[in-house]
């Protein structure tokens, strides 16, 4: 993924065990976080934050959560579950394509 602000400090992918830990290395003093991504690690990774206390927005870059699992009629039914149950708690962002437009920086977001 290439945008602005990559490089910053506390910006992590989630693709093995040790980013996993090198992220919950980083909490603390924490208070808020963005996952980028609406597949099951990103869902697990916001409950995760949200069970620690951090205020959470969830960015989903394809037109619906769980997009690499279910077809769009299911997940329109699971995007308005989600903004019922939990938009209050978690912001949902999508498509969150616009943000990945170049110039967009991330520092933006926190």
């Amino acid at each position: 993924m290439a945008a602005e602000g990559m490089e910053l400090k506390n910006i992590f992918y989630m693709r093995t065990q040790e980013h996993a830990r090198q992220q919950v290395a980083a909490l603390e003093g924490a208070r808020r976080a963005v996952v980028l991504g609406g597949g099951l690690v990103g869902f697990k990774a916001a409950y995760g934050l949200l069970r620690r206390g951090l205020a959470v927005t969830l960015l989903i870059t394809s037109g619906y959560p769980l997009s690499m699992q279910v077809d769009p009629v299911a997940g329109q039914m699971i995007l308005d579950e989600l903004v019922r149950h939990i938009e209050n708690r978690v912001p949902i962002r999508l498509p969150a394509e616009m943000l990945m437009r170049p110039g967009f920086n991330f520092g933006q977001l926190l």
